[in-house]
């Protein structure tokens, strides 16, 4: 195997990585062979062991990164999700607990969509529906003052729940998600530590 064949193999085990972070990975070892010289890339490649190894590596490495870094949008969130996945496929485990296990990390984070969307939805319902008593409110102080004044009370109420909720959803989704990337995080890195005990 010779320099060009060790990077064409490389890149094929990072292919399912984002493109930036596929294309720093290969150049790190593309200046690495280039450091080392012409002459010296078998003895490069032996120290650097199965390239198959090296992309296994750098996936899991990658993983606990992107679990560290804070959550700058819904996009990196789940960047960060399916680079947790394609670890734990690459994991020194058997493939149907990785299955089964990637399995679980979707489940879980479906569910937290779920929930945080469910309370979203409730508060643009209770929002929406508080500018509506508010317009029907104001309709009705032409018509039967108390009774349009209490509308209009039940109107700003909804309302103030609504956009309560919606603030109250996001904080709570951005904690929900934070604790499902601490939660793999912590097991990305007891993995790492038991393989590295191993070898």
């Amino acid at each position: 195997m010779n320099r060009q064949e060790y990077l064409r193999i490389l890149n094929k085990e990072l292919r399912r990585l984002p493109r930036a972070d596929r294309e720093q990975a290969l150049q790190y070892y593309e200046e690495y062979f280039e450091d080392a010289g012409p002459e010296n890339e078998q003895a490069v490649m032996e120290e650097l062991g199965n390239p198959i190894d090296i992309a296994n590596q750098i996936i899991r490495d990658l993983a606990i990164k992107k679990m560290e870094e804070p959550e700058k949008s819904v996009k990196h969130g789940f960047s960060a999700i399916w680079i947790v996945i394609l670890a734990v496929f690459a994991a020194p485990i058997g493939l149907p607990l990785a299955f089964a296990f990637a399995l679980v990390i979707f489940c879980v984070v479906l569910v937290v969509f779920i929930f945080v969307a469910c309370f979203i939805f409730a508060g643009i319902c209770l929002g929406a529906g508080g500018l509506l008593s508010l317009a029907a409110g104001g309709y009705l102080l032409f018509q039967t003052f108390a009774d349009g004044l209490a509308v209009i009370g039940s109107g700003l109420l909804a309302a103030g729940v609504g956009i309560f909720i919606l603030y109250g959803s996001y904080y709570l989704g951005r904690l929900l998600f934070a604790g499902i990337a601490r939660l793999f995080r912590r097991m990305l890195t007891r993995g790492k530590k038991k393989h590295e005990k191993v070898q």
